[in-house]
């Protein structure tokens, strides 16, 4: 709700990495899939991390993230997008193993 309200209190850009950047931390009370256990929109989501490259710029843990938020959204086209940006420079802190990381590739090459 915080999220929604924080969304439509800021339009445009501010507002969607706001909530991008909410979505991050309430991800990490969920542990499954966000998308599924809470009300947090993937199109809002990928519309703050859009809106967050195009203004301050990304590297390689803020697209490991971007990555996997598209992976459990089932947004494929996006994850594969993104798991071709981020090469062999996959994020322990997102991932945690290698095999995580390359499970999640053939899900959505799939």
């Amino acid at each position: 709700k915080f999220a929604e309200q924080t969304y439509q209190r800021f339009p445009g850009k501010e507002g969607a990495i706001l909530y991008q950047a909410i979505g991050n931390e309430i991800n990490r009370h969920y542990p499954q899939n966000i998308f599924r256990e809470t009300t947090i929109s993937w199109n809002k989501i990928k519309e703050g991390y859009l809106a967050r490259e195009k203004t301050y710029g990304t590297n390689s843990r803020i697209l490991n993230r971007f990555c996997q938020f598209a992976v459990l959204a089932n947004d494929k086209e996006t994850a594969k997008e993104l798991f071709q940006r981020i090469g062999d420079k996959w994020d322990t802190g997102i991932w945690k193993t290698y095999k995580d990381f390359q499970q999640a590739k053939l899900l959505v090459n799939n």
